[in-house]
């Protein structure tokens, strides 16, 4: 059921609240850096038409991925683009790779489950069975350390080490030994991978998400990291923000590589409402710059 106007801007101005309060949060935690970059969002700046000097005013984003403003949007326009390579697996699985918690920011734990993913997709086995695939890498954290974790959608028709995938005519309850048994296995090569104790679940895209896309595709690429996680979070969270900052959190491998669609398209421009001329707007700090005059410049 689509939100009421008023619905919307209720929840822009909740994650608005939740970026002011996170560069506050930062500030205090002497990550002056990460604030200033935060700062730059949200800042209403002022837009000039280039044809007929028309100006209008628009609010400026970071695009970081931590950004409780401009999450969803990023995440959002990912799923959009990987959504129509989705669509054309034909053994869709859902899978969730898990990770024992991290209590403390003793090493880069982002990049080890990155780096321990890669491991698993280059063994032999997996290269038996998986086709191609998407995943992301997200991070919780409910008061028991962070959470990071895996979300994949792989074109699999059977995820298993060694146990053979069951017969059409096999029992109902011959194939839930089977998938348990290759769900063991497959728990066992993703925790020998990180070193550390982690599980693997598995599901099968059937029905309405097989026809559509996007609702998988979303659940896969959604935010990195909550907003809320990183208020409520006890400890420092400048650190974990800087392991993002500097790992690639989306990958894709196999038939979902190097797909045409994936090039982001050109974003249109916008369209100025007195002499219809599109994307020819400059903002005042531009134009200053080129007219070489100062800021406190009055027209």
């Amino acid at each position: 059921m689509p939100r009421t106007p008023e619905e919307v801007e209720a929840i822009r101005e909740e994650r608005r609240t939740q970026r002011t309060r996170l560069i506050q949060r930062l500030r205090d935690e002497d990550a002056d850096d990460l604030a200033d970059r935060l700062a730059k969002c949200g800042r209403v700046i002022t837009l000039n038409c280039t044809c007929c000097g028309h100006t209008r005013t628009a609010e400026s984003r970071c695009d970081l991925k931590w950004c409780p403003a401009c999450q969803h949007k990023l995440s959002t326009r990912t799923a959009l683009r990987y959504a129509g390579i989705t669509a054309n697996a034909k053994w869709p699985l859902f899978v969730t790779f898990t990770v024992e918690n991290y209590d403390e920011h003793t090493f880069d734990f982002v990049r080890h489950v990155r780096r321990s993913f890669g491991k698993l997709r280059r063994l032999r086995w997996w290269k038996r069975c998986v086709v191609g695939g998407i995943a992301s890498i997200e991070t919780t954290n409910k008061g028991r350390g962070w959470h990071p974790h895996v979300h994949a959608l792989i074109d699999c028709k059977w995820l298993a080490v060694t146990t053979p995938q069951p017969s059409p005519r096999a029992t109902k309850d011959q194939w839930k030994k089977a998938m348990k048994a290759s769900a063991s296995e497959v728990g066992e090569q993703w925790k020998l991978c990180c070193g550390r104790n982690a599980s693997v679940k598995v599901r099968r895209v059937w029905g309405a998400d097989q026809r559509s896309a996007k609702p998988i595709t979303m659940e896969v690429l959604k935010y990195s990291v909550k907003g809320s996680d990183l208020l409520e979070c006890d400890e420092e969270i400048a650190p974990l923000i800087r392991m993002m900052d500097g790992c690639r959190l989306v990958t894709s491998w196999g038939t979902m590589y190097g797909h045409p669609a994936l090039k982001r398209p050109r974003t249109p421009g916008i369209e100025c409402d007195r002499c219809h001329a599109i994307g020819e707007w400059l903002p005042d700090e531009v134009i200053d710059r080129l007219c070489k005059r100062p800021r406190n410049y009055t027209r």
